[in-house]
């Protein structure tokens, strides 16, 4: 990755409050992960609002996002969806199993609840079904401090 490039892409920019933005991976292309030949393709939705809150001046609320496990021929594994407005019929929170599992049509929209960008890579990296390498020894705290609920003290 060129110098001064950052790991995610953010648009529109400049950062402003109320504003729909969305980080991707550069050009929008899955990045592939250390370890097996896995690949992640990843939109996340945000809007940055003002905080009623004292103790932080701005809150970050979700709008929507797309995390997808992708395998060495970029076939879809797992696909994490929230897309409340504007991508059909299902505004619920849900995953997708791809094609490659045989057993459920990949259409299929299981319930799941809010799935956080670090619980995720939480999974990749601590289950032993994906066989995704860290590239940092600290990650479990830098999850943490990036908000993962299932973090461990």
């Amino acid at each position: 990755m060129p110098s001064g490039r950052g790991v995610l892409d953010l648009s529109p920019r400049p950062l402003r409050l109320g504003q729909l933005h969305l980080l991707t991976f550069p050009q929008q292309r899955p990045v592939r992960l250390n370890g097996e030949r896995l690949y992640l393709d990843l939109i996340y939705g945000f809007r940055m609002l003002e905080s009623r809150s004292e103790l932080e001046r701005f809150q970050v609320t979700t709008t929507r996002y797309f995390y997808t496990l992708l395998d060495r021929n970029h076939r879809e594994l797992l696909a994490y969806h929230f897309h409340p407005v504007g991508s059909g019929w299902c505004t619920y929170p849900h995953l997708h199993v791809g094609t490659a599992s045989g057993i459920i049509d990949n259409k299929a929209h299981l319930v799941t609840g809010p799935v956080s960008l670090p619980a995720f890579i939480r999974m990749l990296i601590e289950d032993p079904a994906f066989p995704v390498v860290s590239l940092r020894p600290d990650w479990a705290s830098v999850l943490a401090a990036k908000g993962d609920r299932h973090a461990r003290d």
